[in-house]
């Protein structure tokens, strides 16, 4: 979050939150993250004016991250007469909801009857009336403020002026078109005084692109002193202690490490209400993360912005810290092998753990071709039981046939994308993130993984072999050695190996 000045007075956002209906047993009686929001949009600078120009607020699904700002606006309506807010989201239609939610809110808890005109309008005590206009909604007030939506083309707002303007669901606002109303908006502000605010607000959208993405990105450098932000995501370290297998499929740790990570992203369950409740519970989440697909889930309710070709998958500087002087292959390891997508080359590679529990990877070998894999492996066949694990798509899968019918057979394991290769390289880098990989600086691995970027999938994310630099083969090779080792080797009686550097 921004810093703000001491003692900044976040009386309108109260304000608004008790005419919405809101109450917290918290500082000011707002939850934390309404605090939060309301803290720098009323932050000030030294003549009075608005600290922050421009207000960057995301926060994850069903946090109040829209009604702390609705709040604050209609906490600004009724402190200035004449205040204008314009609303805009990703349609017209969604900006239409955001203004009939509130203002039916408003109406409910009796704050109506501005201007009634017929018996049937909504009784209250005068402060306010909702106009329902069929994508013109608008909330106006007594002392002649009011707050309007209108849907997210620079035509609707050309000619206007408001004291405030928030785009909400910024993520949704892609490419050119969002980048085009957003600079025609900006005007709207020009004639309004230093108190005038550009606030966007959202979750986040399919790629780390468009208006949003810069704009928070622009924020989290703080390089303009006019940007603030209030920002409850999940970074990339972070993300490597999650698994994306199914819910029901991880462990009671592995699922309290998960609950931990949502206690600190999303401010739902530290969010308490005056009856005691929270906000969003924790069991909430649970049932969300069990129904919805994996990658959803870390976007919506984690804010994490799906990773790209641009996102680097591995820390560098952690994994030179790991590295350390090589050592023998242990009496029980795992071992995985990978081909590169056009069949160019192929790596095998092994992973153990030591007394400490530390991660070992080795690169066993790597080499052009195929034609040379099955017959290593068959080579060792009898110094390792354990069958050779492989990410059983496209050009792995002729090695795997061709040793499958060797006789004596070589005994392969092909793991299925969501509940082996992706949980594979999750959990390759939540061990690397956390220091526990060991490794000797083997130059293959090395520069397979310099060069590695992520790809999206349904089931999370995987190191991209078209996106990235280099060929991944060995980073796969190893990270599937690993998910194998813990999941199945390690649980087994000790089985032979071989010793020896192949790089």
């Amino acid at each position: 979050m921004s810093e703000v000045p001491e003692g900044t007075d976040v009386s309108e956002t109260r304000k608004g939150m008790e005419m919405l209906g809101f109450t917290a047993e918290g500082d000011e009686g707002l939850f934390t993250q309404s605090l939060n929001v309301g803290r720098v949009l009323a932050a000030k600078d030294g003549e009075g004016g608005s600290l922050y120009k421009q207000v960057i607020v995301e926060i994850g699904r069903r946090a109040t991250k829209s009604t702390s700002i609705m709040a604050t606006l209609i906490g600004r309506a009724m402190a200035r007469p004449g205040y204008k807010a314009v609303v805009t989201a990703q349609s017209g239609v969604i900006a239409s909801s955001i203004i009939l939610e509130h203002g039916e809110m408003l109406e409910n808890n009796g704050y109506a009857g501005y201007k009634r005109k017929t018996s049937d309008d909504v009784e209250g005590d005068g402060t306010m009336r909702l106009l329902r206009n069929g994508g013109r909604e608008k909330i106006e007030f007594s002392n002649k403020s009011v707050i309007w939506c209108v849907p997210p083309t620079a035509a609707a707002v050309r000619s206007k002026a408001a004291d405030d303007v928030w785009i909400d669901e910024g993520g949704e606002h892609e490419g050119e078109k969002g980048q085009s109303f957003l600079d025609g908006v900006r005007p709207l502000m020009d004639t309004r005084g230093e108190l005038a605010q550009l606030i966007l607000s959202g979750t986040p959208g399919i790629a780390r692109v468009g208006m949003f993405w810069d704009a928070l990105e622009d924020a989290r450098k703080g390089t303009d002193p006019d940007d603030g932000i209030v920002d409850y995501s999940l970074s990339d370290e972070e993300y490597g202690e999650l698994d994306p297998r199914p819910w029901d499929d991880l462990s009671e740790e592995q699922q309290e490490i998960e609950r931990a990570v949502w206690r600190r992203i999303h401010p739902g369950p530290s969010s308490y209400k005056p009856d005691g409740s929270t906000l969003t519970s924790v069991r909430t989440l649970e049932r969300r993360r069990a129904k919805m697909p994996f990658h959803q889930f870390v976007r919506e309710y984690l804010c994490y912005w799906p990773a790209d070709a641009m996102t680097s998958a591995i820390d560098m500087g952690a994994w030179a810290a790991c590295e350390r002087p090589a050592v023998s292959l242990p009496d029980k390891w795992a071992w995985a092998y990978d081909v590169a997508p056009d069949g160019s080359a192929a790596a095998v590679c092994a992973a153990w753990r030591d007394d400490d529990g530390n991660a070992w990877l080795e690169v066993l070998d790597y080499r052009p071709g195929t034609d040379w894999l099955p017959k290593f492996v068959q080579a060792h066949r009898g110094t390792q039981r354990f069958g050779i694990a492989y990410d059983a798509i496209n050009a792995n899968l002729d090695p795997a046939a061709v040793m499958e019918a060797f006789k004596p057979r070589v005994k392969t394991n092909g793991l299925h994308m969501s509940k082996g290769v992706v949980p594979a390289q999750a959990r390759f880098v939540r061990e690397l993130n956390a220091g526990r990989i060991r490794h000797s600086g083997q130059p293959t691995l090395t520069t397979a993984l310099e060069g590695a970027r992520w790809r999206e999938s349904e089931g999370g994310r995987l190191f991209g072999r078209k996106a990235s630099a280099n060929d991944v083969a060995p980073a796969v090779a190893a990270s599937l050695a690993l998910h194998v080792y813990d999941t199945d080797v390690a649980k087994r009686s000790t089985g032979g190996g071989f010793t020896g550097m192949f790089d």
